[in-house]
């Protein structure tokens, strides 16, 4: 069989009716880059601390008597400043090789969606499914400052038998849009997970939350599920939603909005997509029975 790559299919979401739920409630947690750089200020705060102590029991050595205690001290000095330079080059090492997948991320972001333009900045990228038109669809969620876009692939095998081929499935959600993120469960009929599961707002103190329902108002319902890094995705899709809809709100822990509740929207049927749409119809998925 051969793969190709075809037209974009449309993006199918889910439909809710009436008013949509409250959000869930806000994320308390750093933001991960506040998180990474307060972990970075306490590594090199223990660092400095540590190298003083060195310091202090090579001088302190070298002021001891006899040769013996002078080799000791030479040979401290010469082993600290061996473990300094390699934890040194381990930074460094580390450093880079993390900016350049940064960097990559920030490529794969603009070359998905050229439109947004250069000053659209991306925060997070995520790996992970939705659900389109009842199929599950395997991409990339992409969290930047004015939307929630994703990327992945629908794998048709059923249009051409013999043939694999592969359709885009694409989104654009304005955060603007968004009125209620639910943190939520997925449950699937079955032992079968390749299916789309069933996702339900996580509202029970004993749920463990690792899917995500996005209510726009257009009154659709965009259901993400099996995230690669769920908990930094929540963080930052509830903090930066938070802070658009609320300027006042301040991304910090322990900051609690004064109401919770979900904005005031037009849900009218007539109200226009807040995601785009590549065709004015939707086709139905080969694949789905």
């Amino acid at each position: 069989s051969t793969n190709r790559t075809v037209p974009v299919y449309s993006y199918v979401p889910a439909v809710f009716n009436g008013a949509p739920p409250p959000p869930s409630s806000p994320c308390l947690d750093e933001l991960p880059w506040v998180k990474k750089e307060r972990e970075a200020q306490e590594a090199k705060q223990k660092e400095m601390i540590a190298k003083q102590k060195r310091a202090e029991e090579v001088a302190k050595a070298k002021k001891k008597s006899g040769f013996f205690n002078q080799v000791t001290a030479i040979a401290k000095d010469i082993g600290y400043q061996t473990v300094s330079a390699v934890e040194s080059g381990v930074h460094s090492t580390t450093k880079a090789v993390t900016d350049q997948v940064e960097k990559n991320k920030v490529q794969r972001f603009h070359a998905a969606f050229p439109d947004y333009g250069p000053t659209e900045k991306l925060l997070l990228m995520s790996s992970g499914k939705v659900v389109s038109g009842g199929a599950p669809i395997q991409g990339e969620l992409y969290i930047s400052q004015n939307h929630v876009s994703f990327k992945g692939i629908y794998k048709d095998t059923k249009t051409n038998p013999g043939q694999v081929v592969n359709h885009d499935i694409i989104f654009k959600i304005p955060f603007a849009s968004i009125v209620s993120l639910q943190q939520a469960t997925a449950e699937w009929p079955g032992k079968d997970k390749t299916v789309a599961p069933t996702l339900k707002p996580a509202v029970d103190p004993k749920d463990v939350p690792t899917a995500l329902m996005l209510f726009t108002n257009d009154q659709r319902v965009h259901l993400l599920y099996q995230f690669s890094n769920y908990k930094d995705l929540w963080n930052v899709l509830d903090h930066h939603w938070r802070a658009i809809i609320n300027p006042n709100y301040m991304p910090a822990a322990g900051f609690v909005p004064v109401s919770p509740t979900a904005p005031a929207f037009d849900a009218s049927p007539s109200a226009p997509p807040a995601y785009d749409e590549v065709s004015s119809s939707s086709p139905l998925y080969p694949n789905l029975k």
